[in-house]
């Protein structure tokens, strides 16, 4: 006898979209010069914070008051000292007080050391 023959199922597919054409593909690389660029720049001035109003130069002659004045290199404690004086020690006075705030800009004739002294240690001598 043979065997009973199998009803077959009806196979369901799924639906599919539609696949859309590739898009024309770049098979050859084309070479397109650059155009030259030609920047003009504008001449500029440097940046700088405007320079200090000048010192009053007074070039005069200051003696020394103090037991001893250390010169130094800026009008500052923290800067480095260059020279010392002692009392009685003769100075030119380049620039006084009244424009570097409590220092002197002295130039030591002979040694050539220029440098800052604390005002107070300074007495101007009469012209």
């Amino acid at each position: 006898m043979a065997p009973p023959a199998l009803a077959q199922a009806p196979v369901k597919t799924p639906d599919l979209a539609p696949v859309a054409e590739p898009k024309a593909q770049i098979t050859e690389a084309v070479f397109v010069p650059a155009q030259p660029v030609r920047v003009v720049l504008e001449a500029s001035k440097p940046v700088v914070d405007p320079a200090p109003a000048a010192p009053q130069v007074q070039d005069r002659l200051a003696v020394v008051v103090a037991r001893s004045a250390n010169v130094r290199s800026g009008p500052s404690t923290a800067d480095t000292v260059v020279g010392r004086l002692t009392a009685g020690e003769e100075v030119l006075m380049v620039v006084d007080a009244n424009a570097i705030e409590g220092w002197s800009l002295v130039r030591i004739e002979g040694d050539g050391v220029t440098g800052y002294v604390a005002s107070r240690l300074l007495q101007a001598v009469a012209p």
